[in-house]
């Protein structure tokens, strides 16, 4: 469905211009515009909030394919909150920049587009140097023991029985594991030093399930990960800091803390910005640009309040020591001008894709919307009644079959309608004087359907490749 769209949209020379910094574009069709460019550079798209994240990631993932998109969230603590992000974050961005580095490296992956939300791209990332993944395949020679130092090294957790990501257990012969970027966990069947076989199992009945053929790849279940060196340096922590004794005593036992992500810029390796883990060929995009800096200034003031509450003292005086807060403030969000600027001197191209036009702006496609039909089925057969006598293309989507099927009963009474497949080419010739139903991904109210507030629309444009216009409706209401 979306091949069919882009290839009724056209080409975009605001898109195409690099050098265009502000392109507007109607809210649903923010998704296409992200594919569009997706072909030609790499990508990572900084949203505003969470939800934006998400729903730009289904999009995409709709446009684009599952593997071609990777998302990078946030954490849900604040950088000096002494809590540890989710599990399920965590694994996320350690997934992601796994597959960042293999494409550094000269790793061959799908991965065009990385989308995050600003207060990622602001935090530095902690960087743990010298971590390698653990491969497991069918017939490959590894002891149990070697198997369980990995695990531990990478930040599992051992325990009885395994139902959450991140744990690991050991029951004879057989090591069970609940890898943190899987839907289901591994068992894994030992005969002597060879994995003799690799079975999902279930965690509600701890049955085994299908058998796995391809090897299998442990990501780390941690971002900050205690290896010697890090020991090393919680133990001078220690030392130094009276505030953070405690926790840097227990990290340099060993033991992983909640909250140890707070001091990380007094343990990790290093720390790095978001967008220089990024290909060298990449392009960032901001989605409402206006609302990403807003939230940014938000973002670094509460940050510097945070900073100063968290690590305060009745011995001095409720402020944190200064020398700690220095060295503290290494993990801050950093400010989105020194952002931008560090991408400039990176050679990173910035752009804003904004709803709304700018003294700068250019459209990236000529769309216009309608009217709400719902409930006005006569005045939906009519303008495409029109559309049709005008030589409009017109294209109506909807997520499901039945509804599909409505719109045809609705139409075909007054049109000629004709159902479009998958497996329709974008070069096959479409009838002008008919409305052509898809099955689409996509959701009410997703940046990538042509409606918004539960409201039908239409997007068109004068076509650059023949003499007709192409409208494009996305029914995802019913219109009684």
């Amino acid at each position: 469905m979306s091949e069919i769209l882009m290839h009724a949209l056209g080409a975009s020379a605001a898109l195409d211009d690099r050098h265009q910094s502000s392109v507007e574009i109607a809210s649903p069709a923010t998704a296409l515009a992200l594919g569009y460019r997706a072909a030609a550079k790499f990508l990572l798209v900084v949203t505003h909030s969470s939800r934006a994240e998400s729903e730009i990631v289904t999009s995409l993932r709709a446009i684009l394919g599952d593997e071609s998109v990777a998302q990078f969230p946030a954490w849900e603590t604040l950088p000096h909150e002494r809590l540890s992000p989710q599990s399920d974050t965590v694994a996320k961005r350690v997934k992601t920049r796994h597959l960042l580095e293999q494409i550094q490296s000269g790793g061959a992956n799908q991965v065009r587009v990385v989308v995050t939300q600003v207060r990622a791209l602001l935090q530095p990332v902690i960087i743990s140097e010298n971590v390698k993944s653990i491969l497991l395949a069918k017939g490959s020679e590894k002891s149990q023991q070697e198997i369980i130092e990995s695990l531990v090294a990478l930040a599992y957790q051992r325990v009885d029985l395994v139902e959450r990501r991140g744990e690991f257990a050991v029951r004879g012969g057989l090591i069970d594991i609940f890898p943190t970027d899987c839907e289901h966990p591994i068992r894994v069947d030992l005969f002597g030093d060879e994995i003799e076989e690799i079975r999902y199992f279930s965690v509600s009945d701890q049955r085994s399930m299908q058998e796995i053929t391809e090897r299998v790849e442990l990501l780390p279940a941690r971002e900050l990960l205690i290896t010697n060196e890090v020991r090393e340096r919680a133990l001078k922590v220690a030392e130094r800091f009276d505030e953070v004794r405690e926790m840097a005593s227990r990290i340099a036992a060993g033991s992983y803390v909640e909250g140890m992500e707070s001091i990380s810029s007094l343990l990790a390796d290093k720390l790095l910005p978001l967008h220089q883990l990024m290909p060298n060929s990449c392009e960032v995009i901001f989605l409402e640009s206006a609302r990403v800096r807003s939230r940014a200034l938000d973002l670094t003031k509460t940050d510097e309040e945070f900073l100063e509450a968290a690590w305060s003292s009745a011995a001095n005086g409720g402020e944190t020591p200064l020398d700690l807060r220095e060295v503290l403030r290494g993990s801050s969000f950093l400010s989105l001008d020194d952002v931008l600027e560090s991408m400039k001197q990176s050679g990173i191209t910035a752009r804003n894709f904004d709803s709304y036009p700018s003294e700068d702006s250019r459209q990236a496609w000529e769309l216009r919307g309608v009217e709400n039909y719902k409930g006005k089925s006569e005045r939906l057969i009519s303008d495409l009644k029109s559309w049709r006598d005008k030589g409009f293309s017109i294209f109506i989507g909807a997520q499901g079959n039945g509804l599909l099927k409505r719109y045809d009963e609705l139409i075909s009474e007054h049109l000629a309608t004709s159902f479009l497949s998958e497996t329709n080419r974008t070069g096959q010739a479409l009838n002008t004087g008919v409305v052509h139903l898809l099955k689409t991904p996509l959701r009410n109210g997703s940046p990538l359907s042509w409606t918004r507030q539960d409201c039908h629309r239409v997007g068109a444009r004068r076509s650059t490749h023949s003499h007709s216009n192409v409208g494009i409706l996305s029914c995802m209401n019913s219109t009684e």
